[in-house]
């Protein structure tokens, strides 16, 4: 990967390289996208998800496929480190717990890049500022615990039916 430190590197050409590449190559290895646009629209999607609770099926009406094709795209982006899915904590005593996980990218420059959240101002004051916020905390605990050789099966988010963390 190129250096982004480098003070005459453009990271909008960076992101889109990383972006095709990632479709030319990988994905197009896995499986066979029938339309390229779709699953920009998908991966854009996703983007301005990050931080929330992942609701299949609106990602779905969206990008205009179906739940199983979400779910499926979901899977390969989990497979290949572009996204982790946080999912709740859930005891059996507790019975009102959210059972939906919660969507995260393992990098907050390509979210700010496919959703072209990309002024300062914007990350800092925007709609979606806290969101991108906390993905860039959550992503960093948990390649922390990646990098160590920590299991992440015991990081999990709590929150209630009644909204209350």
């Amino acid at each position: 990967m190129p250096e982004l430190s480098h003070k005459e590197m453009n990271w909008e050409m960076y992101y889109s390289s990383y972006v095709k590449t990632y479709i030319d190559k990988d994905i197009r290895q896995i499986i066979n996208i029938s339309n390229e646009l779709k699953f920009m629209k998908f991966l854009t999607s996703l983007a301005a998800r990050c931080g929330e609770l992942l609701n299949y099926s609106a990602v779905a009406n969206e990008v205009e496929v179906d739940v199983t094709t979400i779910k499926s795209w979901i899977s390969i982006l989990q497979t290949s480190g572009i996204i982790f899915l946080l999912k709740p904590y859930s005891n059996s005593f507790l019975k009102r717990m959210v059972k939906t996980p919660k969507l995260y990218f393992f990098d907050s420059g390509l979210v700010c890049y496919l959703t072209r959240w990309t002024s300062y101002e914007a990350l800092r004051t925007g709609a979606k500022a806290g969101n991108i916020f906390e993905n860039f905390i959550i992503s960093e605990i948990m390649k922390t615990h990646l990098n160590h050789g920590s299991t992440i099966k015991s990081l999990y988010y709590y929150r209630d039916k009644d909204k209350k963390n």
